[in-house]
């Protein structure tokens, strides 16, 4: 962040009074759940992967161009998405006090807009992420800038709040805030990239609903330990360069069906211009049973079950790309595959609580024949 403008925007001395707020941080200290810096660590952590922040920074890039469109074209279109996309974003808050929170920050953040000579074609209220995208677009912050700055933002007013809430000293809350940065470049990168819109027709929400399958169906599965998952990573961002389209081929003894075992396969496999073939084969998987004797699938002469699925290469890539970068912790992951169906990819996240983990579901459909 090299930006001066960008610089201003992330000041604590901006008068929009983010101070005044820990997004639940106190609740969370006063129940007992965050005591220590270790703890407002892994919370901020948690929160920069899979909460409301996230969704706010990837809002940031489709703001900033519905703002670029109204403002400087007139354009009635990207308003309306602007105000669309604006209304569902501060819905998505679970409680009222944090809607009237980002409503007044947002308030606040273009009325010094206005202040300082960048006003709004119309007046109009903004959340705070949306207002965030428009002080972008008016100080020419660029893009990658405006989600990360967001990003660091929101960190800095999270210890600010740490401070005064636990016995953190300031020294110590810049030593956590040290640490970050690599993280919420990663972040920044990923949600810059990240297409969002909002979704509303009855047709569109059906594509987006989990798919159901007929339990009887047949289908593999096997276990992937995380060391596994991380390299699967690295061999698909090779494959994807030489086709559009990946096969996963599960493996499993036979006569083994319905034992636990380590006898497992799973192959990753590309074709290009049915000349050159590239595969990768991970052994001694554990397997799962997750699926019936239907048809779909069947025995090779070593006498080993089969189950083979094409699916599109990007869509796979961005799921592993995201998953396995260095500030997500994974445990595990099963990987299904249903014939002329779908991929299925469970990924459980590592968690300190002895009963279970929490986890991540993606669908992946076949290609078409």
């Amino acid at each position: 962040m090299t930006s001066l403008a960008l610089l201003q925007l992330v000041s604590p001395a901006l008068p929009v009074g983010a101070f005044s707020y820990s997004e639940g941080l106190e609740v969370l200290i006063q129940a007992g759940s965050i005591a220590d810096e270790r703890a407002i660590q892994a919370w901020l952590e948690a929160e920069l992967q899979r909460g409301a922040v996230r969704l706010e920074a990837a809002a940031l890039r489709p703001f900033a161009e519905a703002l670029v469109g109204w403002s400087t074209q007139a354009d009635a279109a990207a308003k309306a998405h602007l105000l669309d996309l604006d209304g569902w974003l501060l819905a998505t808050r679970e409680a009222a006090e944090l809607r009237a929170q980002q409503r007044q920050m947002g308030m606040s953040l273009v009325q010094l807009m206005s202040d300082m000579g960048h006003d709004l074609p119309e007046p109009v209220a903004l959340s705070w992420p949306a207002a965030w995208a428009w002080a972008a677009v008016g100080l020419s912050v660029p893009a990658g800038d405006m989600v990360e700055g967001y990003l660091y933002g929101w960190v800095a007013n999270q210890l600010s709040a740490s401070v005064r809430l636990l016995p953190l000293g300031p020294s110590r809350a810049q030593v956590l805030q040290q640490r970050l940065p690599p993280m919420l470049a990663s972040h920044a990168q990923l949600l810059h990239d990240v297409p969002l819109r909002i979704v509303q027709a009855d047709e569109e929400l059906h594509a987006y609903a989990e798919p159901t399958y007929d339990p009887g169906q047949f289908s593999l599965s096997v276990v992937l330990p995380y060391a596994e998952l991380r390299g699967m990573r690295n061999v698909i961002e090779r494959m994807k360069v030489f086709a559009e389209y990946i096969e996963l081929v599960v493996k499993d003894d036979a006569s083994l069906h319905g034992v636990d075992s380590q006898s497992a396969q799973l192959q990753l496999q590309v074709e290009r211009d049915s000349l050159v073939t590239i595969s990768t084969t991970y052994t001694n998987l554990g397997t799962v049973q997750t699926g019936g004797d239907g048809g779909g699938g069947g025995d090779d002469a070593d006498g080993m079950r089969t189950a083979s699925a094409m699916v599109e290469m990007k869509k796979i890539a961005r799921v592993f790309s995201s998953l396995i970068s260095s500030d997500v912790k994974l445990h595990s992951a099963i990987v299904c595959v249903l014939p002329m169906r779908a991929v299925v990819l469970k990924a459980f996240l590592s968690s300190s609580d002895s009963v279970g983990h929490s986890y991540e579901v993606f669908y992946f459909p076949v290609r078409a024949q």
